[in-house]
């Protein structure tokens, strides 16, 4: 925040970068197949959403221009152009752990040794990274996490509740990355219909405080998505 107009800057610097590597290897070759990907969309979404979205209709129109640019001159009537995107954006109105409530499903256990249990205690009571950062944020020391050296932050992020408090052999499942991954943590053998639908029941139950309304409307396994 408050850098938008250098940072904004910098994605115009790449897209003109990238623009003349596309083009020069575009007509070096004779190609069956060409794939050219710009991030000043997805950049700008995640940037200055909320903030800036003057920006954000600004990266559109260069990516429109950067479009119109490569249809006018590199392509011919021999040559099919295909537009997509691999995800959408919108706001965010808020953030779900299913880690926390895998927990408080029972299908997640923490280790029963001390100092996990403690972190588990103390996690359940509301200390966690983010409300430390909101208390640092109030106090005007917010900036101290992005000039702590790495190494640092990671041995202060290591004192709160992590995977490795967790006790795999006795649970269910859980999450791991960042768009809702939900892996089951058995033997093939055990990876059956009623374990799955611990998983999508508990996953349904989720709801909005504020509304009462269900945050998650269709539960998909793998199978139903593809085979392989």
């Amino acid at each position: 925040p408050g850098k938008e107009k250098e940072s904004f800057a910098d994605l115009e610097k790449m897209l003109k970068i990238q623009k003349r590597y596309l083009f020069h290897f575009a007509k070096k070759t004779d190609w069956d197949l060409l794939i050219y990907v710009t991030c000043i969309v997805d950049s700008a979404n995640h940037w200055y959403r909320g903030r800036r979205d003057d920006l954000i209709e600004k990266a559109y129109i260069k990516a429109d221009k950067m479009l119109g640019s490569v249809i006018n001159k590199l392509v011919d009537s021999n040559t099919t152009v295909i537009v997509m995107s691999d995800h959408g954006a919108g706001y965010l109105k808020g953030n779900i752990n299913l880690n926390k409530l895998f927990l408080d499903k029972g299908l997640l256990k923490i280790k029963n040794k001390p100092i996990p249990q403690i972190k588990y205690r103390l996690f359940k009571v509301g200390l966690t990274p983010q409300s430390v950062f909101g208390i640092m944020k109030k106090l005007g020391l917010s900036k101290l996490a992005a000039v702590m050296p790495r190494e640092k932050r990671d041995a202060a992020l290591d004192k709160f509740i992590s995977f490795k408090d967790v006790d795999f052999e006795n649970s269910v499942c859980y999450s791991a990355g960042h768009i809702g991954q939900v892996y089951i943590n058995s033997k093939p053998e055990k990876k059956n219909s009623k374990v799955n639908a611990k998983i999508i029941k508990a996953i349904l139950s989720l709801r909005d405080p504020e509304t009462g309304e269900r945050v998650v409307e269709k539960v998909l396994t793998s199978k139903q998505v593809c085979t392989g």
